[in-house]
């Protein structure tokens, strides 16, 4: 209906309505005729089936069967009646016999009387009644009737109704033809004027008023908009002129402003770019810093080991002089060659397991600091390499009661950065030391990886004393501590952010969903194939 012209949208509407009229003053007729019949036959039906039940008495009393066969035979006159059935009720009186029947063939015996009245379905009407002998029931009588009569006369009607709707549209259709007409034709006479002043832009241009007093003060009113349209044009004109003559002069004022743009624009990507080197150097000073820090307590923790087995050695240095002396002198006895031989294999022992502690110090401390100054990308195995940062970072857990609890696959093989793995794990740690665990010296972290749907899944969890709200929205910008006063710098989750997003090409975020604690959930793509290359 949108898309229809007003011409035939007044067209529709004339011819729907009177075909709308025309249906609801036709159905009611052809529904009340139907109706009427159906009790028109039921009434007759009902009349016959009483005087036929009251004349089969007797027959079915003296036990007459070819009287009733007879009686039920005369049905034949009446071209609505298809079958008729006699019973007898049986002395048990509960089942029925058949006694005479008209039509097609019934049954024989009814186990139950059937149900009195009349009874109409898609085809037929059936009439059940009762034949009484003194107030007593003796059997029952059944008429069945063809509805084909009512569905004749509902037919004619309904084609009756259709020739009527046929005309009925027809008429209607020419009438609301020429009705649509006559009522638009001064709109087309309007549409016309419309069309040519939109074509001309001559506003000046005035439509033809009709004597009809309703389309008179609408043609009026149109005039009317088209005075104050061409005087508002001829304004508009005049306010075009002046806004041309003050483009002349606002050019020369927009080039001088883009220049002076121009100029501020240079200063400040020089500014922008002076902040984008300090903020390089300041997280390059941050990583060196970490990896100092990483130097200082390994070289304390490498002092113990290596102290203890520079005593050993110099236990064993004398143990061989006394040796080589009691040689000398003819003084060695069994008993003393026992007693410095089993000291001898006793300092071997203290000296093997220090430097062999030293020796794991060194290869870890060795492994991290050369990942963490390197950004070159190798094959590592994930928790093999996390229980190394863990064991660098044990100068610092020694004198603590803190633990770090790693629940990774073994299986879990990499083709990535390690330094960088590196420095987000000790970041976070030290974090954790430095910030979560104030206040505890029971703290526990843990870390979490799982490789699913082509990605890793690491979590990080402490049950510290968590973050500031104040803090959360402004956790991954630069220069942002709670730690101010003591030294902190603001620059760890900065650097950590940079080193998962950049360095990795990943994501992390601060997870709130634990009571205690933070929780830093991080998804990092997987490499397949060794191309990787380090960002810049």
């Amino acid at each position: 209906m949108a898309k229809l012209s007003f011409h035939q949208k007044v067209f529709l509407a004339i011819l729907l309505t009177s075909v709308l009229l025309l249906i609801l003053v036709m159905l009611p007729i052809i529904w009340s005729s139907g109706s009427q019949y159906r009790q028109h036959l039921q009434v007759q039906t009902v009349a016959q089936g009483r005087m036929l039940a009251s004349m089969s008495t007797a027959s079915v009393m003296f036990e007459q069967p070819e009287v009733a066969t007879a009686m039920l035979a005369a049905l034949k006159e009446q071209p609505d009646v298809i079958g008729a059935q006699l019973y007898r009720l049986n002395d048990d009186s509960s089942s029925l016999s058949l006694f005479a029947f008209y039509g097609h063939t019934p049954p024989a015996t009814l186990l139950q009387p059937p149900i009195s009245g009349a009874q109409f379905t898609a085809q037929q009407l059936q009439y059940s009644t009762e034949v009484q002998l003194d107030d007593n029931i003796i059997g029952y009588l059944q008429l069945q009737l063809s509805m084909q009569g009512l569905t004749t006369r509902v037919r004619q009607l309904q084609w009756t109704f259709a020739g009527a709707l046929l005309i009925a549209i027809l008429l209607a259709g020419w009438l609301a033809l020429i009705a649509s007409r006559s009522a638009l034709k001064p709109l087309q006479e309007l549409k016309l004027v419309t069309s040519s002043i939109a074509n001309t832009k001559d506003y000046s241009r005035r439509a033809q008023l009709l004597q009809d007093k309703d389309l008179h003060d609408v043609i009026q009113s149109f005039n009317s908009m088209l005075d104050v349209i061409e005087q508002k044009n001829r304004i508009q004109q005049l306010k075009e002129q002046e806004v041309l003559e003050l483009n002349k002069t606002l050019e020369e004022k927009v080039n001088q402003r883009t220049s002076e743009l121009q100029h501020s624009i240079t200063e400040l990507d020089q500014a922008i770019s002076h902040l984008k080197t300090t903020q390089s150097k300041l997280v390059e000073q941050e990583k060196m810093a970490s990896l100092g820090s990483l130097v200082a307590g390994v070289a304390h923790e490498i002092n113990t080991p290596i102290g203890v087995a520079v005593t050993a050695v110099t236990h064993l240095s004398y143990l061989t002089d006394q040796l080589c002396s009691s040689l000398e002198e003819g003084h060695l006895s069994k008993a003393v060659f026992v007693r410095i031989t089993h000291e001898l294999i006793e300092a071997a022992a203290v000296i093997h397991k220090n430097l062999e502690r030293a020796a794991e110090q060194i290869r870890s401390f060795k492994l991290i600091a050369i990942d963490q100054s390197s950004e070159e990308a190798r094959h590592f195995n994930l928790l093999d390499y996390m229980q190394n940062v863990v064991l660098s970072l044990s100068p610092k857990l020694k004198k603590t009661q803190h633990k770090i609890k790693l629940e990774i696959a073994a299986d879990i093989e990499l083709f990535s950065f390690p330094g960088i793995f590196s420095q987000i794990f000790t970041n976070l740690i030290m974090n954790s030391l430095i910030h979560g665990f104030v206040e505890k010296i029971d703290g526990e972290i843990c870390i979490q990886a799982a490789i699913q749907d082509g990605y890793l899944h690491l979590n990080y969890y402490d049950n510290g004393r968590g973050i500031a709200k104040e803090i959360k929205p402004r956790i991954w910008d630069p220069f942002v501590t709670s730690n101010r006063g003591g030294g902190g710098s603001g620059l760890g989750t900065y650097i950590l952010y940079n080193l998962i997003t950049q360095g990795l090409n990943g994501r992390i975020d601060l997870i709130d969903d634990v009571q205690t604690g933070v929780h830093f959930a991080m998804l990092l793509p997987l490499v397949t194939e060794p191309a990787i290359q380090h960002p810049s």
